[in-house]
């Protein structure tokens, strides 16, 4: 960023303002001439008073949408006039101005030329011979009709273009430049006024390959400096002579959107002119050595020099994307010419020493990792969980619903507070003035994350950006009901703990169970079930379920619940690598074949634009080709691509859903790996919110890379877990076989 600003002298709103020139029209000063999408043209004098709302001379509303404004003496009657150029018609004004009665001020329509097509820009053409302006008209379709006053001399279709684009009249060679498809090309006057509308090829003098998208030309003719062509690109600025010759090229970091040739008071042969970027910074140029840079407060897309007044000389006027008008010039912030304010204080270092002794003291008391607060500020967060009803009519499933009032403390009465909610329920983020919030809980069977019973709230307030943070647990009955168990599953996972297993009639009292050994539950809103089951001869529960998604949902609520039921009691599993090696590799598998599919993709659609270049290359000659050859090309290439794009569809369908199995996998093991006497190393959310790649993120993890099933098992290293309680019996699997066949 630049040390040096655009200081603000005048500036004034104009919120549909389209375009804006300067130019003296009454008295020794400039005034600037806005026209606006709404037909609406204002004009300012802001030499005359600095105020805004005095400054402004007439307002007038036309019903035409400015397109471009340019002045000069276009008809037959003394003093400049007016033209504006909208969509279907070019109108000349006069402006009439009293400085003794402002009320006669107005502006007079004179004339106006419709169009038969949609006028795109139009450029000044001087008549060297009878002096006369001149103003050439380009449509959308890339026409140009030249206008004298009130008759309309000529129209042509000189380049059979896809797209118009900027035009200028050249003085010194009296050539025409218009560029377009990126190329500029420069044809005589005198050569485009003697064609006919029969359709015949133009000469052009020169054509030059730019390589970008043109966006405005400008031309430098005035003594000592060689007249000089200037071409504002994107991201290059281009300058040649009248013959066509580059003379030096600026290559641009950013996105340009306008930009504007001056005259300096030196004698040094040297272009001057200045870019806007779309980084609001200003770039002045001496040809190609870049003189100075200053930032702006806004985007200009229009750009002027005026003198206002006998103080006010050479000053630059901005029209910004939001329509703000503002005149100023290049400073500095802080201002250098600006004498600092100092106070004369006697300074006793004592005092200032002890300050600093204290400062050092409170730092190296704070020094350390900061604790984990689910608050800031003053602002608390309180919530009550409602009952549960039943499924409404605009549920996507039979789920029942849950209201969860939530309540704000420390909030003034005028603050805005944002609730932002994050849960397998629903995310949504909620803007509420009052101090409560009532949010509806119901199960969305699309998504994307495993189920769980956990719901973060985050409340943010707007004004003094106080935040806190809380976590809830919804009942699980919001998520499942009682259903029959299943003998045979996918996926099985055994706890084990050193009490003897508790009734699943205590352990899940809100489900209608009669039988204390067995219980299934099933995911509303799917085809998933998860059954439980409890040893009769051991100290062991078993989870089983064909969708891996449930395991983390349900082995967490086994582990709190039975925690709840008994205080000291100790909890272990064993960790389910032998189950998550396939997963993991049949994701690696879909990851490569998605980066594959995505490099298919590019170089077919690569193929495609290389084909249609060819294709309207070939349209564009006057000559009948044969493109049979290019269609079945092009149909080729079009199906592989469909193809292609079907094929990566569902790829990322089944990524999405590894991802899924994954995420509650990576949870169960970091759940199973949560006791006291275990160095946890993984998380259930080291794979969350993230573009990269799992091999990738599991070497990011385990700190070195290579065969990801080893980087798992770094990952899932842990410290020996004593369970003296335990007995080890045999037929254990007896034991869940014989309950499987009681229930």
């Amino acid at each position: 960023m630049s040390l040096f600003n655009f200081c603000e002298w005048y500036t004034n709103d104009f919120p549909t303002a389209s375009c804006m020139v300067v130019e003296n029209l009454v008295a020794n000063r400039d005034q600037i001439i806005v026209g606006a999408e709404d037909g609406t043209v204002s004009i300012i004098d802001p030499g005359a008073t600095e105020k805004s709302e005095e400054s402004l001379l007439l307002q007038k509303s036309t019903d035409k949408c400015a397109i471009q404004i340019l002045i000069g003496e276009f008809l037959s009657i003394p003093g400049k006039t007016i033209a504006i150029l909208s969509t279907n018609t070019l109108t000349y004004y006069r402006f009439k101005y009293d400085s003794n009665d402002l009320a006669l001020t107005e502006l007079q329509e004179m004339f106006s030329h419709p169009l038969a097509e949609p006028a795109y820009n139009m450029c000044l053409v001087v008549n060297n011979q009878s002096g006369t302006s001149q103003i050439l008209v380009q449509s959308v379709s890339c026409g140009l009709t030249l206008f004298q006053g009130d008759q309309c001399i000529f129209s042509r279709s000189p380049l059979p273009a896809l797209h118009p684009g900027p035009i200028a009249y050249n003085i010194p060679s009296a050539s025409v430049l218009i560029a377009s498809g990126a190329r500029l090309h420069s044809a005589k006057f005198s050569l485009i006024a003697s064609l006919s509308n029969s359709g015949k090829k133009v000469t052009f003098d020169w054509i030059c390959n730019l390589g970008d998208v043109a966006l405005q030309l400008a031309m430098d003719d005035g003594p000592p400096v060689q007249p000089s062509v200037l071409v504002l690109c994107r991201r290059s600025v281009f300058c040649f002579t009248t013959g066509g010759n580059l003379r030096w090229q600026i290559r641009l970091d950013c996105v340009a959107t306008t930009f504007f040739v001056y005259r300096s008071g030196l004698t040094i042969p040297s272009t001057r002119f200045g870019v806007i970027v779309n980084t609001n910074t200003l770039l002045i140029y001496a040809d190609n050595v870049l003189l100075w840079n200053c930032q702006t407060n806004f985007l200009p897309i229009a750009v002027g020099i005026g003198s206002f007044s006998a103080t006010h000389q050479y000053l630059l006027s901005f029209l910004s994307f939001e329509g703000r008008v503002c005149i100023g010039y290049l400073g500095t912030e802080p201002s250098l010419y600006r004498v600092v304010d100092m106070d004369n204080q006697i300074i006793d270092y004592g005092v200032k020493l002890q300050e600093i002794k204290a400062l050092e003291e409170n730092i190296k008391d704070s020094a350390g990792p900061m604790p984990l607060t689910t608050t800031t500020s003053n602002l608390q967060m309180t919530f009550k969980i409602g009952d549960i009803d039943k499924s409404g009519i605009g549920s996507r499933s039979d789920a029942p619903s849950c209201t969860v009032t939530v309540q704000y403390g420390g909030v003034g009465t005028t603050e805005r507070v944002f609730l932002n909610v994050r849960s397998s329920f629903s995310h949504q983020i909620m803007k509420h003035s009052n101090k409560e919030t009532i949010i509806e809980f119901t199960v969305d069977s699309n998504s994307a994350w495993p189920p769980s019973t956990n719901v973060q709230l985050v409340a943010v307030t707007a004004d003094s950006q106080a935040t806190c943070v809380a976590t809830i647990t919804l009942p699980i009955r919001l998520l499942f009901f009682e259903t029959s168990p299943e003998r045979n599953a996918k996926y099985k996972i055994t706890l084990d703990t050193d009490r003897p297993a508790a009734s699943l009639v205590s352990v899940f009292p809100e489900f209608e169970t009669e039988n204390p050994s067995s219980i299934a539950l099933f995911l509303y809103g799917s085809n998933s079930t998860v059954s439980i089951y409890s040893g009769n001869k051991s100290n062991r529960y078993r989870i089983q379920t064909d969708d891996a998604s449930l395991l983390y949902v349900i082995i967490h609520e086994m582990t709190v619940r039975l925690k709840k039921l008994e205080n000291d009691i100790n909890i272990h599993g064993n960790v389910p690598l032998e189950i998550v090696t396939p997963i993991l590799d049949s994701h690696l598998q879909l990851e490569d074949r998605s980066q594959s599919l995505k490099d298919e993709i590019t170089r077919i659609s690569r193929e495609v634009r290389e084909i249609e270049i060819v294709i309207v290359n070939k349209l564009r000659n006057t000559k009948t080709e044969n493109l049979v050859p290019l269609d079945m090309l092009m149909e080729k290439a079009h199906d592989q691509l469909i193809k292609a794009v079907d094929q990566q569809r569902t790829t990322r369908q089944s990524l999405i859903d590894s991802n899924k199995t994954l995420m509650s996998f990576f949870h169960v093991i970091a759940l199973l790996m949560s006791n006291p006497d275990a160095e946890t190393t993984i998380n259930g959310y080291f794979y969350c919110d993230t573009n990269q790649s799992l091999k990738d993120r599991l070497a990011w993890a385990a700190g070195f890379s290579g065969d990801p099933l080893r980087m798992l098992g770094a990952l899932c290293r842990q410290a020996t877990k004593t369970l003296t309680h335990i007995v080890e019996e045999e037929g254990e699997e007896e034991g869940f076989d014989e309950t499987s066949e009681n229930s």
